[in-house]
């Protein structure tokens, strides 16, 4: 397991062509690598994995496919601390053996009745960054969030500690904000796509 920090951010009032421009403002010649990103989330047909605070999905990036299981972890403040499992696959199934070897998927639940529920599609825009003796992350995502035939558009920003001190990020973050307008999200992607198809079915 590891344990993902990042902090989301939601981009106010701009197009995706004025975030590129300032981003490049902002990080001269450190080039934007590009990947579009389609992502599968799964429960069970009563939800269980959400009741229990629990996301599970595969992502194709490429010819790749990742299966990723997330705990809910401690949110506050656009700060997302939660537990992270990966795995590459062969394909868009979901592997079952990795699952049941995994300590934190719930033992109760039937693999089989696993189905998918939404997607979160998306451009990725992704920067390396060293700052303040830390790596990391930073994504621009711009897309949607697909469910039961309701869309929802996805335009946020991530900075996720690789290595090195943690208060790296909230330097980072503050110069960003001195740039663009952002906004602090305590909601992540499924918890989006979650509210997106509980809300189509009302």
């Amino acid at each position: 397991m590891a344990e993902e920090l990042e902090i989301k951010l939601l981009v106010n009032g701009l197009s995706k062509s004025e975030v590129l421009a300032r981003l490049a403002e902002l990080f001269p010649g450190d080039d934007l690598a590009q990947s579009e990103l389609i992502n599968i989330y799964f429960d069970t047909p009563e939800l269980i994995l959400n009741q229990k605070k629990v996301a599970l999905r595969v992502r194709k990036k490429g010819d790749q496919f990742i299966q990723t299981l997330k705990t809910q972890g401690v949110v506050e403040n656009g700060v997302h601390r939660r537990g992270e499992w990966e795995w590459s696959i062969p394909s868009a199934s979901l592997n079952s053996e990795l699952l049941e070897r995994c300590e934190a998927w719930p033992t109760e639940i039937a693999i089989e009745t696993l189905k998918a529920v939404f997607e979160t599609n998306f451009r990725r825009y992704k920067l390396l960054l060293d700052c303040d003796n830390a790596k990391i992350e930073l994504v621009f995502d711009c897309g949607e969030v697909l469910a039961a035939g309701a869309t929802e558009r996805l335009f946020e920003i991530e900075l996720e500690l690789l290595s090195g001190d943690e208060q790296a990020l909230f330097t980072l973050k503050d110069r960003l904000s001195a740039r663009l307008p952002l906004s602090a999200s305590d909601i992540s992607k499924a918890e989006r796509g979650y509210k997106l198809f509980l809300g189509s079915q009302a």
